[in-house]
């Protein structure tokens, strides 16, 4: 006799997906990408890795969609923030603000953190790269429009290059994640995201660099 094998709905599906990536993102930032092994995303999630094997084909997949999802869900958030503001300086205001917590040290921020960096250094390599410059550009373009926005009306200097202003803010970040999730607990680290915020907001208004 035949067994009819039940329709899995699409809600499940993405369900159980969501599922494994949540558990990814706290293997992956305990262990790194290259000490995770499949084994240790079957323990974290519950799941048989038959079942993970169904949703991801390996963890270079299982990783590329958590990091995926972590942009869109980082850029989402910003654009909802944005919309309900109109001043240029404000929205760099919540921009800033957004990376002044403590909260960025610990867990479950800084398994992100420490995803992102590994992402980062990882696009140094060739053969990721071009998956790193598509999830930079998403942030850098973000970023850029509010900067010409910001030109336009007046609010902000027009003596600058905002595609570079841009690539500024984000290296900041970058760089300060960087030492305080190696240097912590001896680096300041809301005190230098202030201390850049107000540089950042100084230079924009009053910028000369081309």
């Amino acid at each position: 006799m035949c067994r009819l094998v039940p329709k899995v709905s699409e809600g499940y599906k993405q369900e159980k997906k969501t599922e494994i990536i949540h558990a990814a993102v706290t293997v992956f930032g305990e262990k790194g990408y290259y000490s995770t092994t499949m084994d240790d995303l079957v323990r974290a999630s519950g799941m048989s890795k038959g079942a993970i094997y169904h949703y991801f084909k390996s963890k270079e997949e299982v990783y590329d969609h958590m990091l995926q999802q972590q942009v869109s869900v980082a850029i989402e958030k910003l654009k909802d923030k944005f919309s309900k503001l109109d001043s240029t300086i404000e929205k760099v205001n919540v921009l800033f603000d957004m990376y002044t917590s403590d909260e960025w040290l610990k867990e479950p921020k800084l398994n992100n953190v420490r995803n992102q960096l590994e992402h980062w250094i990882s696009g140094s390599r060739a053969d990721d790269r071009k998956k790193y410059e598509n999830h930079s550009e998403l942030f850098y373009l973000l970023l850029n429009t509010i900067l010409k926005e910001g030109q336009d009306s007046g609010e902000i200097s027009k003596e600058f290059n905002t595609s570079h202003a841009a690539k500024i803010f984000w290296s900041m970040i970058d760089g300060i994640l960087l030492h305080a999730s190696v240097l912590q607990p001896t680096f300041p680290y809301s005190d230098i995201v202030k201390s850049s915020k107000e540089m950042y907001i100084t230079f924009l208004t009053r910028g000369v660099i081309k």
